[in-house]
């Protein structure tokens, strides 16, 4: 018999509460501040609604993250996490 190799539990035993397998769903906010191009000449209302009430897809946002990430770079400097609740 095999023991998780974090909590020491045998196979066909229960995981200890505080093992890592032990897993719960929380709700979380990812806020994302990052670089956009957009016409020169859109004030900031035009923005919004290209992003927000335009034909263009929410969908997008992952691209436009993708395409910050470089060998150098990554999403960290843009994306900040909180939990909004510990039940879902």
């Amino acid at each position: 018999m095999t023991a998780c190799p974090y909590c020491r539990t045998s196979e066909d035993g229960a995981h200890a509460f505080d093992c890592v397998t032990v897993k719960k769903t929380v709700r979380v906010r990812a806020t994302v501040e990052y670089p956009l191009q957009v016409p020169a000449h859109w004030d900031d209302d035009m923005v919004k609604f290209s992003l927000n009430e335009s034909s263009r897809c929410a969908d997008q946002l992952i691209d436009d993250l993708r395409a910050l990430i470089t060998d150098e770079t990554c999403l960290c400097d843009y994306v900040v996490h909180e939990v909004v609740s510990d039940e879902v």
